[in-house]
């Protein structure tokens, strides 16, 4: 896993102060590089442990989730599919770029983005793709913020992890 934040992740949750958080995503949360990293490191690196033939996906949490959307949509992208697990920054108009099968799977305060699928224009890619909202849980609910001591919350994360497992073994496996 790429420490795309390079050792500066944002770690105050709740955030308190909006102001410090966006000037942090704009010092350090570059998309851009992250998806240059994924394309001159991370690939290179599968590649090369895995052969360039092995089925690989991308899954991202909160802002990771747009960087998939992002590199999903990039005409090099090398990967089978992706999983965006409660995803920000998403957009209408990223998901309409994207070239393989997304996966995504956000809180219940979460912005909506269902009709996102909707706008793919390739119908036969977007019938691939899929969108669950985790009622119940809250933004985060897949990382370590999340109260894995209440039943309910961990239940949710385990049904998220077989939900990526699912989408991406289905999208993934070799006939």
């Amino acid at each position: 896993m790429p420490d795309y934040f390079r050792g500066r992740a944002w770690k105050q949750f709740p955030i308190e102060d909006q102001a410090e958080f966006f000037k942090w995503i704009g010092e350090v949360a570059d998309a851009g590089k992250a998806i240059r990293d994924t394309f001159d490191t991370v690939i290179p690196y599968m590649r090369q442990q895995l052969g360039d033939d092995c089925p690989v996906a991308i899954i991202g949490f909160c802002w990771g989730g747009w960087v998939v959307a992002l590199t999903l949509a990039d005409s090099s992208n090398p990967f089978a599919c992706g999983v965006g697990l409660h995803p920000s920054r998403q957009s209408a108009e990223d998901i309409a770029k994207i070239r393989a099968p997304i996966a995504l799977f956000p809180a219940e305060n979460d912005p909506e983005m269902a009709e996102f699928l909707d706008g793919i224009p390739d119908k036969e890619l977007a019938a691939r793709c899929l969108h669950k909202r985790f009622i119940g849980v809250q933004h985060g609910f897949c990382t370590k913020r999340s109260d894995r001591e209440k039943p309910d919350t961990l239940a949710k994360v385990q049904e998220a992890n077989r939900d990526t497992a699912e989408f991406i073994l289905e999208r993934t496996r070799r006939n």
